[in-house]
């Protein structure tokens, strides 16, 4: 709650005080004038209505706008203040004066404006289905189990985002009983080519292939899979686990 000073008079900054959760407020209800301190520290004034005979009761705040009450009328003043953030040089101004929701964070849209934006879409998932790979042939990745996917963009093994910007993705395969002279390539498809190359290893006996890599993507119509390759003269098997065989991938920067 903001505090309430009475007083006579008109006041400077120092009448003021101090208040725990904003600009203190300044009644004077012989003559039927409040101040308050806006965004400038400049103090300013508002009319009550006329006959101040009643006492200052209660002052709340919600959203940059406090109200005050007594024991007469209900409300008598609204104060509304655009919410901004302050440094000794700049002054930044914050769009909306609503709440943010759970998990939005406060993102400059040039050096005075500021916006709450929800974080870009993120997924893991791993293979619960075992998966054999033939032999010399790119083969997609099939994922069974998702882990999350905050914005609901993974789906039947490929990730298509619905915010533009630069994505990490993180990929692996394990192959089971695998030789020493099999070979292997993991394999980032974007849009159904091959994009990027994660990895590639000459192994033994148990193969892990993993990589990561940044892809762009913008936010509609761009997605994303995995492929393997493994040569080892015949199909091998996926080690289909948490651990083993996976797909990952969130926002790094918004574009």
């Amino acid at each position: 709650m903001k505090e309430v000073i009475s007083g006579s008079g008109i006041p400077d900054l120092a009448d003021f005080g101090t208040s725990s959760d904003g600009t203190p407020i300044y009644i004077n209800l012989a003559t039927g004038f409040g101040y308050f301190i806006d965004n400038n520290n400049t103090v300013q004034q508002l009319a009550l209505p006329s006959g101040g005979s009643g006492t200052v009761t209660s002052v709340t705040s919600a959203n940059g706008a406090a109200t005050v009450a007594d024991t007469t009328t209900t409300p008598v003043v609204t104060i509304v203040y655009a919410p901004a953030l302050k440094s000794a040089t700049t002054t930044v101004d914050v769009a909306a004066a609503t709440a943010p929701t759970a998990g939005q964070v406060l993102t400059a849209t040039d050096s005075t404006h500021a916006v709450w934006v929800t974080p870009g879409p993120a997924f893991s998932a791993y293979q619960s289905t075992l998966q054999s790979l033939p032999n010399d042939t790119a083969t997609k990745l099939l994922f069974q189990t998702e882990e999350w996917d905050t914005a609901g963009c993974f789906a039947s093994s490929r990730f298509t985002p619905n915010v533009a910007g630069n994505y990490s993705v993180v990929g692996c395969f394990t192959l089971s009983g695998a030789g020493t002279s099999t070979d292997t390539k993991l394999l980032l498809y974007k849009n159904g080519s091959d994009y990027k190359t994660l990895a590639a290893n000459y192994p033994n006996t148990a193969v892990s292939c993993n990589g990561t890599a940044l892809v762009s993507m913008n936010g509609s119509t761009d997605y994303i899979e995995l492929y393997a390759i493994q040569v080892s003269g015949g199909a091998l098997d996926t080690v289909n686990a948490q651990s083993g065989t996976y797909f990952q991938a969130f926002l790094a920067r918004a574009a």
